[in-house]
């Protein structure tokens, strides 16, 4: 079974977990971070992301769960489920997807107010099929 994913912006692919024999629950690896850059303007909430998980119909394969590992030191970050575009590339067999709304979920970034520089924050995304993925944000507000 293929694994299938979409990030809005980046459009990154998802590697399933390496799973040996059958019984072998303990060989699930950590998916390898992915490093997003972001700029947010100063006194302003923000969507960083849109993560959608698509069958190849372009049907929702369900609800994706966010998990902040390291908040922010300087704002908050938050998951909104919502309904968005996903940006698949154009050599990927889900680009047709590009042109409707789907269900998914957007990582929300608001700075403390006043402040201007840069923050990092942590995250991970179980998607519906059990894959996950881990993303290092670096945020630039300004």
């Amino acid at each position: 079974m293929r694994h299938l994913c979409s990030l809005m912006l980046f459009s990154f692919l998802c590697a399933p977990p390496s799973v040996a024999e059958e019984g072998a629950a303990e060989t699930i690896s950590m998916p390898k971070p992915v490093n997003v850059s972001r700029f947010i303007p100063a006194g302003e909430e923000r969507t960083m992301n849109f993560v959608a998980s698509l069958f190849p119909d372009c049907a929702s394969r369900g609800p994706i769960v966010g998990r902040i590992v390291k908040a922010p030191a300087h704002g908050a970050l938050t998951f909104v489920n919502a309904d968005s575009f996903s940006n698949y590339l154009a050599t990927n067999r889900l680009s047709s997807c590009n042109e409707k709304k789907s269900t998914g979920l957007n990582v929300v970034y608001k700075a403390e107010d006043g402040y201007l520089g840069d923050d990092d924050a942590d995250i991970f995304l179980i998607f519906p099929d059990g894959t996950a993925a881990e993303w290092h944000y670096f945020i630039l507000v300004k």
